[in-house]
This record gives C-alpha cells, sequence and structure tokens, in this order.
C-alpha cells in the first residue's frame, strides 16, 4: 500500500503570503499575524542560525511581515487589523 504524503507549502519570503495563508486573510493584530506566519515558516532558513531556534524563527517572522507590509502584501488598518491583499 502506498502512503501519500501531503506537501504543506511554507513561507520563505514575503512574496509567499498569499499562497500559502490562502485561507486567513485578516488578522486582528500584528501579533496574530506573527502567529500565522510563524506556524507555516520554512524551517530552513533559520537552522544554519547561530542563535536558538526559536529567536532565529521569530527575527524571520519580524523580516517578512516588515517586507511584506513595506512592499504592500499586508496592509494596517486604521483599527489595528492586519489584511493581506
Amino acid at each position: 500500500m502506498s502512503t501519500q504524503s501531503r506537501y504543506k507549502s511554507q513561507i520563505q519570503k514575503a512574496e509567499d503570503l498569499p499562497n500559502v495563508l490562502q485561507t486567513q486573510t485578516d488578522w486582528n493584530s500584528i501579533k496574530d499575524c506573527e502567529r500565522s506566519v510563524f506556524r507555516s515558516l520554512d524551517i530552513t532558513l533559520v537552522a544554519e542560525r547561530k542563535v536558538t531556534l526559536l529567536d532565529a524563527m521569530d527575527s524571520e517572522v519580524k523580516t517578512i511581515i516588515a517586507d511584506a507590509l513595506e512592499k504592500g502584501i499586508l496592509v494596517r488598518r486604521e483599527d489595528g487589523k492586519i489584511s493581506l491583499i
């Protein structure tokens, strides 16, 4: 019997957000958005760093979100919510 493996898309850069986070496009806060990106982050991006894995992942998530906000992929609403465009 063959086993089916399900490939889960992972975030490597800001441009991956619309493809990976298709089911959720709005978050109540930047922290909620960070959690979503954190859960889908490609761990190979940070595995070689000389800091703890959690710190490296946190840093990468913040970098990706900042880049996405700068590029207009994510938008910060007046009420503090974050939306994927």
